[in-house]
């Protein structure tokens, strides 16, 4: 009786990096489209407080920086210190708050995306010596 020779690691391989490439790109899709959203959200901010300094007409002060080279030598911080004081407070707290959960959601994945950017360029040489 001749025995047949069954190549059970080429099945179990392809089945890992299936899932590891499902697993990967689910991860990566997921982060991306957090990402977006957040930049969205502080694009929302953004724009928020831009039409509010321009309903408070805040912007009209600093058209003294375009008069007079005197006026500006001399009344610039106070100036700036009433355009500031005219910027409202929650959509600077918003957009700081915003600001604040990109970095830590970028810093805190810093390590998956590294493993699986390896995890990712691994797969792409396995299936380049495939075919």
């Amino acid at each position: 009786m001749k025995k047949k020779k069954i190549n059970v690691l080429n099945r179990v391989m392809d089945k890992v990096v299936a899932y590891e490439e499902k697993r990967s790109s689910f991860f990566l899709w997921n982060y991306r489209l957090l990402l977006a959203i957040i930049i969205l959200c502080i694009i929302a901010v953004g724009i928020g407080l831009y039409w509010e300094l321009v309903y408070r007409r805040a912007f009209d002060l600093l058209t003294l920086f375009f008069e007079d080279r005197e006026i500006i030598a001399e009344y610039w911080v106070d100036t700036l210190g009433m355009f500031f004081n005219e910027v409202p407070r929650e959509y600077i707290v918003y957009f700081g708050m915003w600001v604040v959960i990109a970095i830590a959601i970028m810093m805190f994945t810093k390590p998956i995306r590294e493993k699986l950017r390896r995890i990712i360029a691994d797969i792409a040489k396995l299936r380049k010596n495939e075919s």
